[in-house]
C-alpha cells in the first residue's frame, strides 16, 4: 500500500473507531444491559405462600464490547504504524546552493 493510500484511507478508519467507541459508551451507561439475576423462592412453613421465580437474561457482557472496540481498533492502529513507518523511511539528499 503507497502513503497516499494509507493517508486516504486513514480518515475513514479514525471516523469507523470513533463511532464504535461511542456507541460502546452509550451501551456502557446502561447499566441494566450487564445485570443478570436467576432466583427461586421456597415456601416458608409459617405462611406457605410460594412466590413465583425470578429471571432477568444477560444482555451483554462488557467482554464483547471490548473486543468489538479491539476489532475496530486493530486495523487503525496497524494502518497508524504503516504511516509513521513510511514517514521514518522517507529520506533525501540535502543540496545547499550559494550564490
Amino acid at each position: 500500500m503507497k502513503l497516499n493510500q494509507v493517508i486516504a484511507v486513514l480518515q475513514t478508519l479514525k471516523a469507523n473507531a470513533t463511532k464504535v467507541k461511542t456507541a460502546i459508551y452509550q451501551l456502557i451507561q446502561k447499566t441494566p444491559i450487564f445485570q443478570g439475576i436467576s432466583r427461586t423462592f421456597t415456601p416458608v412453613a409459617e405462611d406457605g405462600y410460594v412466590y413465583s421465580p425470578e429471571r432477568q437474561t444477560l444482555q451483554m457482557k462488557a467482554e464483547d464490547l471490548l473486543s468489538q472496540y479491539e476489532q475496530a481498533c486493530a486495523e487503525l492502529f496497524n494502518l497508524c504504524a504503516t504511516q509513521d513507518w513510511a514517514n521514518t523511511q522517507a529520506k533525501a539528499d540535502i543540496v545547499i546552493y550559494s550564490s
